[in-house]
């Protein structure tokens, strides 16, 4: 994983001048300061109060549910608690043969809940994969687990995100109804969109430093950024390459030239360090030479006019194999999140 948390630092203070005036709510109680979403986030990192993790884990949600959620403006309770499992599901895992670093300073261990029952879930199921567990977890014991991330979610850190200096705020989103959702304001569900690529690295980069800090006297900072958000955990394995290969008809998604099988690598097509979806539909087998200039761009508007057609027409296919394997399928995620990021790309990319 590239190490752009300076670099993306950097950039967002740049754009937070840039996207200043795009939305301006007032601080509760004090109509004299205002914050952009893009200010509020960087106030969040530089600002608050952290004794955990899940301040930071509800922030990478938010990025990452925004350009799923297609035209709505909410997220229901249940969404983000089921992505925060998906998200940390490899958090509960030992780290260089040791047990799993903590992600709590403090002793309010019910701040920890996503990864209790994410331990909960392995133990009873035995699966190492988030959507394998899903798949195999008794239907009244997930939604246990769901059940008790949203009781933590409404307590912390729903509330206490747009908390700044002891003062509230609202800059992302608003709770009307307590019990079910929140409402992403539409100014700032469009910078999530826009800046998302940006703001991830930055958000991952304080995380990985927390988590860093609270556990480690030595430098372990680049081997713990691949641990906690890295690309590998979430590839199909071999068996699901030649699955895909075959559906493929040995041949490349984007240039429909022939593939080198022992060469060949899976590449996410709307890229991980922009939105991490795993879904079948998002990964195309191309040359070893195509994924290395691609690299973390978005595809051109021929490559992705190829990819459509290539999914269109073998929907069922690749529904059929990600049952097999137990593998997350659903073009309507995939297809509604590259939409919104495409809509937000300048004219003449």
């Amino acid at each position: 994983m590239p190490k752009t948390g300076l670099q993306s630092e950097i950039a967002l203070k740049k754009l937070s001048s840039i996207s200043g005036n795009s939305l301006r709510l007032t601080l509760v109680g004090e109509s004299k300061k205002h914050y952009s979403p893009i200010e509020g986030i960087i106030a969040v990192l530089d600002e608050g109060a952290y004794t955990g993790t899940n301040k930071l884990a509800l922030l990478l949600a938010l990025i990452d549910l925004a350009p799923r959620i297609g035209e709505r403006n909410y997220i229901e309770h249940r969404e983000l608690a089921e992505y925060l499992m998906e998200l940390q599901w490899g958090h509960t895992d030992n780290f260089q043969d040791k047990p799993a670093p903590k992600q709590l300073t403090a002793s309010n261990i019910e701040d920890q809940k996503v990864l209790i029952e994410i331990k909960r879930i392995k133990n009873l199921v035995g699966a190492k994969n988030f959507h394998q567990a899903k798949a195999d977890c008794p239907n009244k014991e997930w939604n246990k687990s769901i059940t008790a991330i949203t009781a933590m979610l409404k307590k912390n850190p729903i509330p206490k995100l747009q908390t700044i200096s002891k003062k509230k705020f609202e800059f992302l989103y608003y709770v009307k109804d307590q019990n079910a959702k929140i409402s992403l304001f539409p100014e700032s569900k469009q910078a999530l969109i826009e800046y998302g690529g940006v703001l991830r690295s930055l958000v991952e980069t304080r995380f990985v430093r927390f988590v860093s800090q609270t556990n480690y006297k030595q430098d372990t900072f680049a081997n713990l950024e691949v641990y906690l958000f890295g690309a590998d955990r979430f590839m199909p394995p071999p068996r699901m390459r030649k699955a895909l290969f075959e559906v493929q008809a040995g041949k490349c998604i984007y240039t429909k030239k022939k593939l080198i099988q022992a060469t060949m690598q899976v590449d996410h097509v709307l890229p991980w360090s922009r939105n991490p979806i795993s879904h079948i539909e998002n990964f195309a087998l191309t040359s070893k030479e195509l994924n290395g200039r691609k690299s973390n761009l978005l595809p051109s508007k021929e490559l992705i006019e190829n990819w459509m057609a290539f999914e269109i027409q073998n929907r069922n296919a690749l529904e059929e194999i990600a049952k097999e394997f137990n593998w997350p399928a659903d073009l309507g995620v995939v297809s509604r999140s590259l939409r919104s990021i495409y809509a937000q790309v300048p004219d003449g990319t």
